[in-house]
């Protein structure tokens, strides 16, 4: 196995297992109370059940929906497996590797518990931000990095394609 595939495995078992681990610690401690934890003044721990995707987007709870995001989530993460297969860059490799751990982790959720476990919720008085939780950090962060870099990155010409190896595997 390359360097760069070993560092993909890192990461996105990184990000998947601290994901699944917090969300198992939440939900075997606060499973059976509905709970808020105050943290902070403007950060609380909450037990949130997502059926919709990021954010609590398109919340939907069914069979049909909950299954339906499984696939589509999974074909997400399959094209994402493909980009790293052909990321030239150790930043690429990081970003999308970042994004991969935290949507398996939230596929994980919704097979095993139709539903995603967000826990995490920042607030301004009653202002709240949609609860999120370790994966979506993943994803956010690593899309966000992913689509910023490649706005700002250098792009060579055919020309310099075999020039540019500076930050290649």
């Amino acid at each position: 196995m390359s360097i760069k595939y070993k560092y993909a495995v890192a990461i996105m078992m990184a990000v998947l297992v601290t994901d699944q681990l917090t969300k198992l610690g939440i939900y075997s401690i606060r499973a059976s109370q509905g709970f808020i934890t105050e943290v902070l003044p403007i950060f609380n721990i909450v037990m949130v059940y997502n059926f919709g995707i990021s954010f609590g987007l398109f919340q939907a709870d069914s069979a049909l929906s909950r299954w339906g995001l499984v696939v589509v989530t999974s074909v997400v993460v399959l094209v994402l497996v493909v980009m790293l297969t052909r990321a030239q860059s150790w930043y690429r490799v990081v970003f999308l590797s970042m994004i991969i751990g935290g949507a398996t982790g939230n596929i994980i959720d919704r097979i095993w518990f139709g539903k995603v476990i967000d826990f995490l919720d920042f607030h301004l008085g009653a202002w709240h931000w949609p609860s999120f939780n370790i994966g979506d950090i993943g994803i956010v962060l690593g899309a966000f990095m992913y689509i910023l870099e490649s706005r700002l990155a250098p792009h060579p010409t055919r020309d310099d394609d075999n020039d540019h190896e500076e930050e290649e595997w």
